[in-house]
């Protein structure tokens, strides 16, 4: 099962795969995910020990024109303390 959700101040999305999640919210300053098999703390450097995967899709876009369009900057900010990787894998 995917879980899609948006941040409503800046309407970026999320999907969470392989869990049954029906609800979010925040306790202080800890984010919550709410299932069947219980809740979920988010935010964390790794999932109970295991490294975190995340992919960033821009799709194609021809914002109203035919004519090839190029991403020319990417910015990536981590709030952890450990090291980072990105892969970047391009088409054409």
């Amino acid at each position: 099962m995917t879980t899609w959700t948006v941040n409503a101040e800046t309407g970026a999305t999320s999907t969470y795969e392989n869990f049954a999640l029906t609800g979010f919210g925040m306790w202080g300053k800890r984010q919550l995910a709410i299932g069947p098999q219980g809740i979920y703390e988010l935010g964390q450097d790794d999932d109970d020990g295991e490294v975190i995967e995340a992919s960033v899709s821009f799709g194609k876009q021809g914002y109203g024109s035919n004519r090839i369009k190029v991403v020319q900057h990417i910015y990536l900010g981590v709030a952890s303390a450990k090291p980072m990787r990105a892969n970047v894998t391009v088409d054409g």
